[in-house]
């Protein structure tokens, strides 16, 4: 059975030069992922303290994040025996005194597709593609900022409105992917100038993120899912949105399809959609 590792990075000698880190005691990361293991990566440091790791309802002994001079896209956690499924990973800061801190820099897991001895396929659907549509077209802009960073210099991002327009409507605008495999991964920038957005799959919860950052990051993960199975999937997102291109997971034996819709909401205020 064909696998393949995906890598969320969290956006110096951290990987991107980007981390999430926290000082409070109890505070909490939560990575849930479909697939056979996981490997969490971060910083070990003076002012580091322990943590534990919860891993499907299981608890793991403590381990600590202290290092006083200082090692970087270092391992913190890992499990590759998994069985193939959903699972939930937490990861708890149990800092102390003067060592409070724990960071995430990136986050890998491995997921399985198709069938034994079976070869992945990966096909690489540029935001030109037919295969994507915009609704509606008008309020869709094929010169996004920076094209420059997008693969291929080319993508698809929500056209500006006016404050006024803002505070006076919601607008939803869609795209839409409608392609065949059993797993699909959709990339697009993120940084200061970017909002919250929220993925769907076969119309059940919908799962909250943002692409919001300090700094503008090209050809980022916005969106993974994988183990579709055969049949159609239509899956929904969504604030700034711009979508640079997606990749499309099949075995020779796929005969799955399915739809990515995402819907960007326009008001001032970021909501929960």
């Amino acid at each position: 059975m064909p696998s393949f590792t995906a890598t969320i990075q969290d956006y110096s000698p951290y990987s991107d030069n980007s981390m999430m880190v926290t000082n409070f005691t109890g505070a909490s990361a939560t990575f849930c992922f479909n697939g056979t293991g996981v490997n969490v990566y971060g910083a070990k440091r003076g002012n580091h303290g322990s943590y534990q790791v919860t891993l499907d309802g299981t608890t793991f002994p403590a381990e600590t994040g202290r290092n006083d001079t200082g090692i970087f896209q270092t391992l913190l956690f890992s499990s590759i025996t998994l069985k193939q499924d959903f699972h939930e990973l937490i990861l708890t800061n149990q800092g102390v005194d003067n060592h409070l801190y724990l960071d995430i820099d990136f986050i890998t897991w491995q997921t399985s597709i198709g069938n034994i001895n079976e070869n992945l396929v990966v096909d690489t659907v540029q935001d030109t593609d037919p295969s994507f549509t915009y609704s509606p077209s008008s309020a869709w802009s094929s010169s996004p900022e920076h094209s420059d960073f997008y693969f291929g210099s080319t993508g698809q991002q929500v056209a500006v409105f006016s404050a006024r327009e803002h505070s006076i409507v919601r607008t939803f605008l869609f795209l839409t992917l409608c392609a065949q495999g059993e797993g699909v991964s959709l990339y697009g920038p993120v940084g200061p100038g970017y909002a919250a957005f929220s993925a769907q799959l076969d119309y059940g919860p919908s799962v909250n993120s943002t692409a919001i950052r300090k700094s503008f990051v090209p050809q980022v993960l916005l969106y993974h899912a994988d183990g579709l199975g055969s049949g159609q999937h239509p899956s929904d997102d969504a604030q700034e949105l711009a979508v640079d291109f997606a990749n499309v997971y099949t075995t020779p034996s796929s005969q799955s399809s399915y739809y990515i819709y995402t819907s960007e909401k326009l008001p001032v205020a970021v909501p929960n959609i």
